[in-house]
């Protein structure tokens, strides 16, 4: 027979051995994703909509995740990517998809943060008018979800950044 305090030393280890695992699963960062849309209509075509969303070294005016000093490679288009600051090459955009005054596709990375994002910018006609839709997905690593004020925050971000759009183009007489 097996003596009561090796079984019980027996016990334990097992115990502490499923705790381990168990928190080791909890504390693990899995891949979380967040996707919203938002559409809006500008006063403007298509066409000049689609010239200033392509180049990637413009959106320092109008979108406030881009600095003055960011720095683009390639000509406007698929393939120009755009890296947010002068110093930092932790966080990246791409154009990976363009159809010519319809669609953009860009991917952005932020390393520092483990972000990958995929914004999608849909273009219509809409009158004398341009209808933008703007799908966007974020992949991260995070251990808890995103919050209902942070997702309210990326939104109001998309609006401000389609304000800002608008009177960039309004004020330089597109």
């Amino acid at each position: 027979m097996l003596d009561l305090g090796i079984l019980l030393a027996i016990a334990l280890a097992v115990l502490m051995l499923l705790l381990t695992l168990s928190l080791g699963r909890r504390l693990r960062l899995r891949p979380r994703r967040l996707e919203f849309t938002s559409v809006h209509c500008l006063p403007f075509s298509p066409a000049t909509i689609y010239r200033e969303l392509e180049d990637l070294s413009k959106w320092w005016q109008w979108d406030g995740g881009a600095t003055q000093y960011c720095q683009a490679t390639e000509q406007p288009g698929l393939g120009q990517v755009v890296f947010l600051s002068e110093k930092d090459f932790m966080n990246s955009r791409e154009i990976v998809q363009a159809w010519h005054d319809r669609r953009l596709c860009l991917i952005s990375q932020s390393l520092v943060d483990s972000v990958t994002g995929m914004d999608q910018f849909d273009l219509f006609p809409d009158g004398a008018f341009c209808r933008l839709q703007w799908n966007t997905r974020l992949e991260y690593l995070q251990a808890r979800q995103f919050s209902k004020r942070r997702r309210k925050s990326l939104r109001k971000e998309h609006d401000q950044a389609i304000s800002q759009l608008v009177n960039h183009l309004k004020t330089n007489q597109h």
